[in-house]
């Protein structure tokens, strides 16, 4: 199949969103929004074609690894800055009547500094490491996300990862109390959950790729923290390269695959998408939006994982978001950039 005859959706749709990182500053909430676009439900399927690669689901029951999971942000303009965290936690394979129960536990924050400081600063390292946090959830045998698991446990958990940050954010305007319960809701989790499961290896099921070649897929995709509100997204699907699992000597050199998506959203229709949020704000906030000149988004996304079955070895995400803003009567012009890197390397217990 060529590559124009695969840009087309795969009919099973997944809905997506992307962690919350709240900050007061125009720029900080421009971020925000953008960030939340992220991956679409699965690539297109292409024919064998050279040297293929069949992707399918086969995760073990009992399989269980340690995950290092680590996030940086650099973020570069009137304000310059940078911040990073590591996250270490458990995650297990168990039955289920539905397929698999993917579980995840024992979750520390080596080195993370205690939630003191500026609100800014406070806000930005809880909110990482609740964004850090991986939900346990069922999936089906043929790797299907299927449900959250304890919504209501998880949902307490991070109301009280928030609580203190709330306390000190007491001047916050009501409009921006309300976006911040709606992405911590039991649904904006659940659909982080699927979000994960998709990065991790639902979007990559069933597809049939020939090694090198990139093929193309556009959707529109709904952001459920702006209540549905849907951005044309374009995405790019490639199994990079047969590569070794990272495993050490006793790995096979070639027995993983590299997989990478890419998606980018479209201008005019993200530009729309601010506009509209930001219009509760207020007048001045919607007119600052209007004054964007540019700015330009790219989410990739990098998978290790052994073809036959999918389980992960090494991933990467990458969120790369720029901004150029002419001159209000307010502000001057300027142009702001953030890169959000999270990887995470999954070390798995020997039988």
């Amino acid at each position: 199949m060529s590559v124009a005859a695969a840009s087309h959706s795969h009919p099973r749709e997944r809905m997506t969103v992307s962690p919350c990182r709240f900050a007061v500053s125009l720029p900080a909430l421009v971020l925000l929004v953008v960030g939340a676009l992220l991956l679409p439900s699965r690539p297109a399927a292409a024919q064998k074609a050279r040297d293929s690669v069949s992707l399918r689901f086969g995760w073990p029951v009992g399989m269980s690894a340690r995950v290092d999971q680590r996030w940086s942000r650099v973020r570069r303009g009137q304000r310059a800055d940078s911040s990073a965290l590591r996250t270490t936690y458990r995650m297990r394979v168990l039955t289920h009547p539905e397929g698999r129960l993917v579980v995840s536990d024992s979750f520390a924050f080596p080195g993370a500094p205690a939630p003191v400081g500026d609100r800014e600063a406070m806000a930005q390292r809880l909110l990482t490491q609740l964004g850090s946090l991986s939900p346990s959830y069922v999936v089906s045998a043929d790797g299907e996300f299927r449900q959250l698991v304890d919504a209501a446990k998880m949902k307490a958990t991070v109301d009280s990862m928030l609580a203190p940050l709330l306390t000190r954010l007491e001047e916050l305007p009501p409009q921006a109390r309300a976006m911040l319960q709606s992405a911590t809701s039991e649904q904006a989790l659940a659909a982080r959950a699927a979000e994960g499961w998709n990065a991790l290896a639902g979007a990559w099921v069933g597809a049939d790729f020939a090694v090198g070649d990139v093929y193309r897929s556009e959707t529109n995709e709904p952001i459920p923290m702006l209540g549905g509100a849907t951005v044309p997204m374009r995405y790019e699907f490639t199994a990079v390269e047969r590569t070794s699992c990272g495993g050490g000597a006793a790995s096979p050199e070639r027995g993983c695959v590299r997989l990478r998506m890419t998606s980018r959203p479209d201008s005019a229709g993200m530009r729309k998408v601010l506009e509209g949020m930001l219009a509760q704000f207020g007048a001045k906030a919607a007119e600052a939006v209007k004054a964007l000149r540019g700015m330009t988004v790219e989410n990739e996304i990098v998978v290790v994982a052994e073809p036959a079955t999918l389980v992960p070895h090494f991933m990467s995400q990458t969120k790369r978001v720029r901004v150029r803003t002419a001159a209000t009567a307010t502000e001057p012009a300027g142009a702001t950039s953030q890169t959000d890197v999270r990887t995470a390397k999954f070390e798995y217990a020997k039988p």
